[in-house]
């Protein structure tokens, strides 16, 4: 028997999300890439797209001191984040993801109506190993059949071949296996307690207990009510090191770094970021108005004494090769940074904003997000620094959506990584791929078209 440790996550891979009843996006599917441009005029839906990423952090992982508040007064009320302000609507947000090679699918839905925060439903889906699916205090567990077959195989034969080699987690388990079967196994349902009834139980985890047979793992969950059968996978535990756990425990652990680590960047005020001198903070999660930056940076700074490489080179490209970064404490125990150009050492006042954009959005990449979303990615930034911030953001380890007006950011970025965003007739948002971005390129290339101009002038679908 193995007890349940806390995992160094299996970084999942985004394929596709859906939103349903979101502010305007009433009905929005999109399928995702490792970098992503937004594109699409004034209201279309795309800053409400970034919101919702946010509203599904929170929902799960809600900043500390703000357990108790619903998610929904940052817009005054459910009334108004919900689609056309209709409160009998629920809201659902949905993921495809690929962890570990395995397709998984999670999905919520949820109301605030009557200023009641409530989940209503919930479900992961491990394609071809098993669902499970939570609605009000109801946990319902779908193997799939071939999947349980073989498990019913090495289950059988390592009964009859070793019976002792097996470290049963209770003998309740080894009892339900032999008189339950199969068939009993296949699809059922088991009740929460409940203190458990305003949470999926399976995705926070409890104290759980596996046992491994040749390819299969045997998870005991809800306190023992529920026994899931999943793949026995290799994966790094807390320390690094990697070691075998039951995959429904990995993709646990993925989620939960997925749901907690999206970074929404807002446009930044750089004014009030240079006024910013704070104590040294231990959280290196980067605020979504970037204030507490320099705390961040100087987080990263101190890690080996200067500022990580891949960050050093991308400001020493932009700003040039003498400009550098450095960091210390006023007497009152205040983080400093300071800048300089060779010997000269720059106020702030002489600092410009694109300075504080680059280095904000270089920080973020250093933190590395599961999601980092950029609004408004041109903002004070000049053509070469986009095309420098753009590679770094192609090459960060994370999911990238960018959103930008400019059609000189759209003109760096290859079709296939753009989503044109705009409103249909009811005022409902859609977000759309190019079906076929190479024979664009060559359409748009026979009449001397830039891709922003065929975009303006309506000619890339």
């Amino acid at each position: 028997m193995r007890s349940s440790v806390a995992l160094r996550a299996v970084r999942p891979e985004l394929k596709e999300i859906w939103i349903k009843n979101f502010k305007s996006l009433k009905d929005v599917r999109v399928r995702l890439g490792r970098f992503n441009l937004l594109i699409g005029p004034n209201r279309s839906g795309k800053t409400n797209f970034l919101e919702a990423l946010d509203l599904l952090r929170a929902i799960y992982f809600p900043r500390p001191g703000s357990e108790q508040v619903s998610p929904f007064l940052r817009w005054w009320g459910y009334d108004r984040a919900v689609w056309r302000r209709d409160e009998s609507l629920p809201i659902t947000i949905g993921l495809l993801m690929d962890i570990a090679g395995y397709e998984v699918l999670f999905e919520t839905t949820f109301t605030g109506i009557g200023g009641a925060f409530r989940l209503l439903r919930e479900v992961v889906d491990v394609k071809g190993v098993v669902r499970l699916e939570k609605e009000g205090g109801l946990l319902r567990i779908r193997h799939d059949e071939e999947f349980l077959d073989r498990a019913g195989e090495e289950v059988e034969e390592a009964h009859e071949t070793a019976p002792s080699a097996i470290a049963w987690p209770s003998s309740e388990l080894k009892r339900q296996l032999a008189e339950v079967g199969k068939e009993g196994l296949v699809n059922y349902t088991v009740e929460l307690g409940e203190g458990e009834q305003s949470c999926f139980l399976w995705l926070y985890g409890k104290s759980v207990s596996a046992c491994y047979l040749k390819t299969v793992a045997i998870a005991i969950e809800a306190d023992g009510k529920a026994t899931i059968f999943s793949p026995a996978t290799s994966a790094p535990d807390i320390s690094g090191r990697i070691s075998t756990q039951p995959l429904t425990w990995v993709v646990r652990s993925a989620l939960r770094y997925l749901l907690e680590n999206v970074l929404i960047l807002r446009p930044l005020d750089a004014r009030k970021i240079r006024e910013q001198m704070a104590r040294p903070i231990k959280e290196r999660r980067l605020s979504e108005d970037a204030l507490n930056l320099h705390g961040v940076l100087y987080l990263l700074f101190m890690e080996k004494g200067r500022l990580p490489e891949r960050m050093e080179a991308a400001i020493k490209d932009i700003f040039g090769e003498d400009v550098s970064i450095a960091f210390t404490l006023t007497e009152d125990g205040r983080v400093y940074m300071r800048v300089f150009e060779g010997d000269l050492e720059l106020d702030p006042p002489m600092i410009s904003d694109g300075f504080y954009k680059v280095l904000a959005i270089l920080t973020a990449i250093e933190t590395r997000p599961s999601i980092l979303a950029v609004d408004e990615l041109e903002n004070s930034l000049h053509l070469e620094a986009i095309e420098r911030i753009l590679d770094e953001l192609r090459d960060a380890d994370c999911t990238v959506i960018a959103i930008t007006h400019s059609p000189l950011v759209i003109d760096l970025v290859d079709p296939a990584d753009i989503i044109l965003v705009e409103r249909d007739e009811e005022g409902a948002t859609v977000m759309r791929r190019i079906p076929d971005p190479e024979a664009l390129k060559k359409r748009l290339a026979e009449h001397g078209l830039t891709f922003s101009e065929g975009w303006l002038y309506g000619r890339v679908l």
